[in-house]
């Protein structure tokens, strides 16, 4: 499994968040291993207990929050003269740490990054100004996928009853309602806001070309492209 410092970032804020966004609770991302490393070392497990989830994680190429805090639970319910509490809280504390470390690091990432570019998981920091070769695309699963030279990026869409301003990005959570508002998140290699690519004719017209927009404008559109990248890490 890859543990560079540039492995995927999931932004989100605080687990209590997830309640509403079960997206960012089973994503699968594949996570940096110092990040799961102080994760699970800051929570009061004893040094056997923590090492032997952290090589259940590590051995994965990727897992969501969901899966840590399964995996969590599954070594810490071995434990004797623990009380019923104890479980849950630790590994709901671990799935906090997840999030928390690793969003502080993605925040101290990008800062470092020049005007005009962006830190969206790769090694170096991303120009808007460069446009994607190829862009890909499941009208079903609501998914898309837009090639760049230096790697590709991925996400989802929505067709939701949320308007908003086209090219702007929202902290809300955006569902899936059948609307005639399409919306777009990357999630692959770092995890953006929300942002409208804008309004169809009708809910079935958004359903059949929503994730096709998203990722065509991610590589064609520059405004559109600037909106995704900048909003990671918010």
């Amino acid at each position: 499994m890859r543990k560079s410092l540039f492995c995927l970032f999931l932004f989100v804020t605080t687990l209590p968040a997830f309640s509403d966004d079960k997206f960012a609770l089973d994503t699968q991302i594949a996570w940096n291993g110092e990040v799961v490393a102080d994760a699970i070392r800051a929570v009061g497990l004893d040094q056997n207990t923590a090492n032997s989830i952290l090589v259940d994680l590590l051995a994965r190429d990727k897992f969501s929050v969901s899966d840590a805090v399964r995996v969590c639970r599954s070594y810490c319910d071995q434990l004797s003269q623990t009380s019923q509490d104890f479980c849950p809280t630790v590994c709901g504390n671990f799935a906090t740490n997840l999030v928390t470390i690793n969003n502080e690091r993605a925040r101290k990432s990008a800062k470092n990054c020049p005007n005009g570019t962006y830190d969206i998981g790769f090694p170096l920091c991303v120009s808007v100004d460069i446009e994607g070769t190829s862009s890909t695309y499941s009208a079903p699963d609501m998914t898309w996928k837009t090639v760049f030279p230096y790697g590709s990026v991925s996400g989802v869409a929505v067709c939701s009853d949320t308007t908003g301003s086209p090219y702007v990005s929202s902290p809300d959570v955006m569902q899936e309602t059948g609307g005639i508002y399409c919306w777009c998140k990357m999630t692959h290699r770092a995890v953006s806001l929300w942002v409208l690519n804008g309004a169809s004719v009708s809910s079935s017209s958004c359903a059949q070309y929503c994730a096709q927009n998203c990722g065509d404008w991610v590589q064609r559109n520059p405004v559109f492209r600037s909106s995704v990248f900048s909003s990671v890490g918010k």
